[in-house]
Parts: structure tokens; sequence; C-alpha cells
């Protein structure tokens, strides 16, 4: 079994069919990150508090606005484990 976290960012907050495009903050909401930085891989021997201080660690650092844990045998089939954590500054 395989634990990693995911993160997250907020949206744009676009309005669904507005033409022309509109966003409004309050339609902001957390999306997951792409890129080499969107998943941190933990090890298994570490305790369900060592995973979300990594986490939380991780996400203040590369300015992401909160994680969730997953596990699973591999990325594509995950299965969820936490639900989102948000991270202050």
């Amino acid at each position: 079994m395989k634990y990693w976290a995911t993160f997250y960012q907020p949206s744009t907050g676009y309005v669904a069919g507005s033409i022309p495009p509109r966003f409004d903050a309050a339609k902001r909401e957390p999306i997951e990150v792409c890129g080499d930085r969107a998943v941190l891989r933990l090890d298994g021997r570490l305790s369900g508090d060592k995973f979300h201080a990594l986490a939380a660690d991780w996400a203040r650092r590369h300015g992401f606005i909160g994680y969730s844990l997953q596990r699973g045998e591999a990325f594509s089939r995950p299965q969820y484990t936490s639900s989102f954590y948000p991270v202050g500054k």
C-alpha cells in the first residue's frame, strides 16, 4: 500500500455560462494542483500525525491552500483517507 498527500489551490471563481466570462470570489473553491509538487509521497511506517505535519509543511512552503491524504496501490486508483484540510500561511 502506498501513501501520499495531494494538494489544492483556489479555483478562479468562474461563473458558469457567463458571456463574457465573469469571475466571482464567492465561487472560488479548492481544486487539485497539477505538476511536480502536486503530490508528496509518504512513508507508510510513519504515524497519521506525522503525515499531517509533513503535508501541512509542504503546502505552506509551496503556497497551497490545503491537502488531503490518500492511499492505494496506484495514483490512478486512490482511496481517499481524509477530507480536505486547509492550511494557514
